[in-house]
């Protein structure tokens, strides 16, 4: 009967039988399904407005899990300004990526949630920020913004940590790390010399940075350590 009605353009009448079957739909996902499809006809056919939002609310009430339903959730209070919203429902939706530690949706929902709190509250969005970075941490983009937001508030060492981090990445995608200190180092000499430091034998460095460098093989590039000098 669906199938007729659309095929005749009676979207109220399909919007109505909709309401009446997932009544009796047990499986979950699909009465999200139903209940998806019919805010979808009200706001593409029926010209149902912002009232859209309450019904979507309820569709991840009932299932959290529903993407799409996020999506169109998210576009309706995004158009809206309705940005504490958007801020609570991206959060929900981040904390159930979490969960089910879904690292694509983790990073894409870290990165717009981040945007969004960067100017209303630069600690959330770094504490955003950060928590993706356990997940994925050698994303150029949230290093950077992580970076540049620690510069605003006076945060050097976390900012230099986030600069280190980034510049990691880089050089295990391959990039010469000759290159990378003569752009990034700010210690006296070492742009010059492109980071080399020649031979060294033990008890010629900091001890955290001795102990990083006699473990690699030729070659390896090994995590950020930190020492009384820096990163």
């Amino acid at each position: 009967m669906l199938d007729v009605y659309e095929r005749m353009g009676e979207y109220e009448k399909m919007s109505q039988l909709l309401g009446q079957i997932v009544e009796f739909v047990d499986d979950r996902a699909e009465r999200s399904r139903l209940r998806l499809r019919r805010v979808e006809i009200g706001l593409e056919k029926l010209g149902v407005g912002d009232e859209a939002a309450t019904q979507l609310k309820e569709i991840l009430d009932d299932d959290p899990s529903q993407a799409n339903a996020a999506i169109l959730l998210g576009s309706i209070l995004e158009r809206n300004g309705r940005e504490d919203e958007l801020v609570e429902l991206l959060s929900s939706q981040l904390e159930a990526a979490r969960d089910r530690e879904d690292e694509g949706a983790i990073v894409s929902l870290s990165k717009r949630l981040g945007a969004l709190l960067e100017a209303r509250s630069p600690e959330g969005a770094k504490d955003v920020y950060r928590r993706m970075l356990d997940f994925k941490p050698d994303d150029r983009d949230v290093l950077e913004a992580l970076a540049r937001l620690c510069a605003a508030s006076g945060d050097t060492r976390e900012q230099a940590e986030a600069l280190a981090q980034k510049v990691l990445a880089r050089a295990r995608r391959g990039e010469s790390f000759t290159r990378l200190a003569t752009e990034y180092s700010d210690e006296p000499g070492a742009a010059g010399r492109g980071g080399a430091l020649g031979k060294f034998g033990r008890g010629k460095m900091a001890p955290a940075f001795e102990e990083a460098a006699f473990r690699l093989a030729v070659g390896e590039v090994s995590n950020v350590v930190e020492t009384p000098f820096g990163f």
